[in-house]
């Protein structure tokens, strides 16, 4: 047979007279009505309000969503939203879904902070060198070193950069091997491409750049080269003419300014100096400039003049008239036509002088016989020399008249 208590003057609810659940206007501690909780908790139903309740009770510990409040007559207090569980007005200790509990600083917050991943409601911290992670051994970002896709490295590696502003690694562009700064910034390039400034480029620019096979970078000529194929090898020049794949300011003694690219021509055919390969300024030794050319031996009508330096050729110069041809301007070896060679004195002269006579077959005075003063050949004499004893007779000058002529 059910037993029925009835519960004692100041208990509303109870369990036996001796058993009280639920006091009236007081607080049940251990189960007894009393006015005060002497150094217990003050717990007020069901809010923690202790103006608002329906019952109120002494505790050793406040219950799950209420803190002890130690300076406000120990007080239990509910738990601030979105606190399910918590330390004080400020300090959570457990979170309403979808909040996070975050250890350091006993908050509730939507996401975890840096240097830390949600697990099972909780901020857990990451491993270092993770700034972000998804799991203890995943980071999603770092705070030392590069991220690099799965995890934090010292440096990125071939084909991505290191983008300092959140310590990741960026994939270089397809054209680079190796970049910095930004994905298109190259420092090096795949394979049959060469670096020029910080693109990737299939072939050298044709003008002021070579291609370094040693690095395979697009490298400036050096001035005052405007075309190069290394560092020390010209092949057309800005400024001057180029010799010896150099750019001089003028060409060396032997060569010549010529071309698209003022290159410096060998002079040639004997040419010691030339201003181009027709036209000689001065010969090599042993050869005579005559008309911009250079010949061993100069024509009719010019006599070679040796140069006063040994090293440069001389020059063909005219004969004086009427010479056809000379030693000299003064010494005639032939004449031209209508004058004689006075052999003697090597003048050409329109008559030959006496004692002479002109031979029409090879156009030179020949002498007389003596002591013939004029004659038209060697043994027809005209006149006979003055002052000498001997006398006109057939053309021929004798000391004394043959029998039937007299003096």
């Amino acid at each position: 047979m059910l037993q029925v208590y009835r519960c004692s003057s100041d208990c509303r609810i109870c369990a036996n007279t001796n058993y009280c659940l639920e006091c009236i206007g007081l607080f049940v501690s251990n189960n007894q009505c009393v006015d005060t909780c002497g150094g217990l908790f003050e717990f007020y139903k069901p809010t923690g309000d202790p103006t608002n309740y329906t019952s109120k009770a002494c505790l050793s510990t406040c219950p799950a969503g209420f803190y002890p409040n130690i300076s406000s007559n120990f007080l239990c207090l509910t738990c601030v939203s979105p606190c399910v569980t918590c330390r004080s007005m400020q300090q959570c200790s457990s979170c309403q879904s979808p909040f996070l509990y975050y250890t350091q600083n006993f908050s509730c917050l939507m996401a975890c902070p840096n240097t830390y991943y949600a697990k099972e409601g909780i901020c857990m911290q990451c491993n270092t060198p993770c700034r972000t992670c998804s799991n203890e051994s995943v980071c999603t970002s770092c705070s030392i070193g590069f991220y690099n896709g799965s995890s934090c490295v010292a440096s990125c590696s071939v084909g991505t950069y290191e983008y300092q502003s959140n310590n990741t690694c960026i994939a270089c562009s397809s054209n680079c091997k190796t970049c910095s700064i930004s994905s298109t910034n190259c420092l090096s390039c795949p394979t049959s491409f060469a670096l020029l400034a910080s693109a990737c480029v299939t072939a050298c620019p044709t003008g002021g750049y070579y291609l370094n096979s040693v690095n395979m970078v697009c490298t400036a000529c050096q001035s005052p080269c405007l075309n190069c194929n290394s560092s020390t090898s010209c092949l057309s020049c800005l400024i001057g003419y180029l010799h010896n794949f150099t750019c001089a300011s003028t060409c060396p003694t032997g060569l010549y300014a010529e071309g698209s690219n003022n290159s410096c021509i060998a002079c040639t055919n004997n040419c010691l100096t030339c201003a181009s390969s027709a036209i000689c300024q001065s010969c090599l030794p042993t050869y005579f400039l005559y008309q911009s050319t250079c010949i061993s031996a100069c024509p009719k009508g010019y006599f070679p003049n040796p140069s006063a330096n040994s090293s440069v050729g001389g020059t063909c110069s005219s004969c004086s008239l009427p010479c056809l041809t000379c030693l000299s301007p003064v010494l005639c070896l032939t004449c031209q036509s209508g004058f004689l060679s006075q052999v003697i004195n090597n003048t050409c002269l329109s008559v030959c002088e006496d004692t002479y006579y002109g031979r029409s077959a090879d156009q030179i005075c020949v002498k007389c016989v003596s002591p013939c003063l004029t004659c038209t050949s060697a043994t027809t004499c005209l006149t006979c020399l003055p002052n000498t004893t001997t006398y006109l007779q057939n053309n021929r000058c004798v000391s004394t008249c043959d029998s039937g002529y007299y003096i």
